[in-house]
């Protein structure tokens, strides 16, 4: 699966739209519930997080890893990868 992907330093963790992966992949049941803040300190609209993908192989550039998204609604066919990756992997850009 190819997907419009951002970088996004101040998202903690990495996340996929639930549209994406339903077709794609699927999804599991997360163990416990995410809660996101938004950048106003308000929690996330859409309620917490419940759901997450199996380890996917994500490519960037020529490393390939694997990562677990979480399956959120709201962002029509994108990814986020977030600082967890961002810091694991420490990526080279221009």
């Amino acid at each position: 699966m190819e997907a419009q992907t951002f970088l996004d330093s101040s998202a903690l963790t990495c996340f996929i739209d639930k549209e994406s992966v339903v077709i794609q992949v699927g999804y599991n049941e997360k163990n416990t519930l995410v809660l996101i803040e938004v950048i106003d300190s308000r929690n996330f609209s859409l309620g917490p997080i419940t759901h997450e993908t199996k380890a996917l192989d994500f490519t960037f550039g020529f490393h390939t890893n694997k990562v677990v998204f979480n399956v959120i609604s709201f962002l029509r066919n994108l990814v986020i990868i977030g600082l967890f990756w961002l810091a694991l992997y420490n990526p080279q850009m221009d």
